[in-house]
Parts: C-alpha cells; structure tokens; sequence
C-alpha cells in the first residue's frame, strides 16, 4: 500500500495565500456567498498573525464544485483553493454484506485471500454472538481491492454486496441512502462536456446516462456533474480510484448520490405534523433527523441544555428552557413549557 496516498475530506478546501488582512470573519463571509460553510483562518500562537492560509467545510458538494471552478480573490489578491486531503494514509477496505449465518471470519478471509493479502471480519452481536450478516475486508493494496470488486463475489455458496468503505471522517451510509448505480462528480474543469465525462468515466463500465449541471443565467458548466452506470459495481471502482480520477490535468470528486435532505416542515417539526413526520420517515431521513437533534444538543450543552426526540412527536429537554410560543409552567424547577407540538423542554 502506498504510503503517499490519501483521501479527499468531505466538502473541505484548503485556501492558500491569504494576505495578512484577511480573517475568518472576511473569509466567511467570501465563501458564505456559495452557501453555508465554516471558514477559518490558521493563526501563529507565538506571533497571534495569520500564517497565510486556512480551511473552509460547506454544507454541500455543489457549493464546494462552484468554488473550484473558478478563481478566488480575497483582500485584493488571488488565493490559492484546493481539495482537503486527509492525513492518514489510503485504506484498501471494503463493507461485505448478506453474508449468511455460517460464514466465519476465517471463511471469509479465506474467500478474499485468493485475489492477495487481505484481513476479513465478520461482526457478531454482542448478546447472541451471532453473525450480524455482514463484515469488512481490508487489502493490502488497491490493486487487489480492484480486482475483488471487478466480479461478483459468492462466499460460502451465498452472493454477498461488496461495496468501498466510506473515506475517514465521511458518515457511513446504509444502503438505502444511495442510488446504488449513480456517482455525483464535482469539481469538472470548464474545459469538459458530457462526452469528455463519459469517455473518461467508461473505464469503469458501461455507462447510461451523464449530466452536467448548467448555469441557467450564464450557460456555463456549474462545474458538477452525474453519472448513472449500468452495472453497480462500477461505482465502486470508480470511487476505488477517487484519488487519482483527473479530467484535463484536474482532480474531480466523486462520490455516492445521496438524496435532498428533507426540509424541516417535511420532516415534521411540530405538533400532529411532527408525529406524522416521525412515523414516515425512512432510515436516512431518521439518521438526518438525529444528527439535527446531536447538533442542537451540542450548541444547547454550553448552557446546560438538552433536547430530546419524544414518541408523540415532541421534545424533551433537561437542565434549561426552549419552547415555541408562549412560555408557561415547566414540568419542573427551572423548566418552561413550549407549545405548537415542541414539547416540554425544562429541568428536572
């Protein structure tokens, strides 16, 4: 495995050659004009000035390709805006599912190790210390992971789904999260149409259809694009190689479609609403929904706040007050009662 070989960070650009005068106030202020991100400039702790360059997370993949596309200027000079690469080195390592019950860790590294050096894994269930169905197998280099994920695999007489682990750092995503044969690729040069993006993305496997997103106004390439593969097993190499895939000269990102996050009146925030929401909601939108909640009770924790999904739709928090609309008596000292289906949010 090659030591120099790393992953891309979710939705993260490093920006160099910034001028003293620019901050991370003035720097989140340039990109939030893509949409919401995170900037930050890295500051010398002897000194207390800038060191020229920092790094900026946004809530989309679009809004990272928008930023890439095209030149950035900040405080009067031209920075430099690239993708976040992760420290560690590349792991060769693949997620094994429908495994059935009789297969061992031993059966299935003996499966993976005919294609090379490979270290398998089935994951048991801690009170039954049966088989969870599924496992991970990690290789020792890319080559043979390719060469894995190239064919169907069959362990112990039972076809299983191989799919890429999800770089460090990136949310691991059920299955039901994606579209099983469709990539999003971002950060496509100006310089590439839909037929520069398919010939290069056929290596991988047949494909059915490109799109690349266009400006309405300008008419000009978003810089981001999809790509729908007729066989599955082409998204996984194509995301086995997302590190090295290049486009005139240019790294572009691929990486799984997921879809839209549901809006919060989707989702149900409130009320009869918010047990409707609850109820209906799919394994993704749940998991959306939790991260809100984790997020919240994080900026809540400073103040001895907690919120807390309850069953009839409401929330439930401990140590503080929330509430939507008028306030009244809470369940207990300190707590205050919020209306319009939030719940009671208060302390014990």
């Amino acid at each position: 495995m090659a030591a120099n070989q790393r992953w891309p960070v979710e939705n993260k650009i490093f920006v160099g050659g910034l001028s003293q005068q620019t901050t991370t106030e003035s720097l989140n202020q340039h990109f939030g004009k893509y949409g919401q991100a995170d900037a930050i400039v890295m500051m010398d702790k002897t000194t207390g000035r800038s060191r020229g360059f920092g790094f900026c997370t946004f809530a989309s993949q679009e809004a990272v390709a928008a930023v890439l596309e095209q030149p950035q200027y900040l405080d009067g000079r031209e920075v430099q805006c690239s993708p976040c690469w992760e420290k560690a080195g590349l792991e060769n390592k693949i997620f094994i599912g429908g495994l059935g019950e009789e297969t061992t860790s031993e059966t299935l590294h003996r499966h993976f190790a005919q294609y090379g050096e490979a270290t398998g894994v089935v994951m048991m269930d801690k009170v039954t210390n049966r088989s969870r169905g599924f496992g991970f197998c990690t290789f020792a280099s890319r080559e043979v992971m390719l060469k894995v994920l190239a064919s169907p695999q069959v362990v112990d007489g039972k076809p299983v789904e191989c799919r890429v682990c999800q770089p460090k750092g990136e949310p691991v995503l059920p299955p039901s999260s994606f579209q099983a044969s469709k990539v999003f690729v971002g950060g496509l040069p100006q310089t590439c149409d839909e037929e520069k993006l398919k010939t290069y993305f056929q290596q991988y496997g047949s494909i059915s259809e490109v799109t690349i997103m266009i400006d309405k106004e300008t008419g000009r390439s978003r810089g981001f694009g999809y790509i729908t593969f007729e066989d599955h097993r082409s998204v996984e190499l194509a995301l086995a190689n997302r590190n090295t895939n290049m486009i005139d000269e240019k790294w572009v990102q691929v990486k799984r479609c997921t879809p839209k996050p549901q809006t919060t009146s989707a989702l149900g925030a409130g009320g009869k609403g918010g047990q409707a929401g609850l109820a209906n909601m799919n394994s993704v939108q749940l998991a959306q929904f939790a991260s809100h909640i984790a997020q919240l009770n994080s900026m809540l924790g400073n103040f001895g706040m907690q919120v807390q999904p309850q069953a009839k739709g409401g929330y439930e928090g401990k140590g503080g007050y929330l509430g939507s609309g008028s306030p009244s008596k809470g369940p207990g000292k300190g707590g205050k009662k919020g209306v319009g289906g939030y719940g009671q949010v208060g302390g014990k």
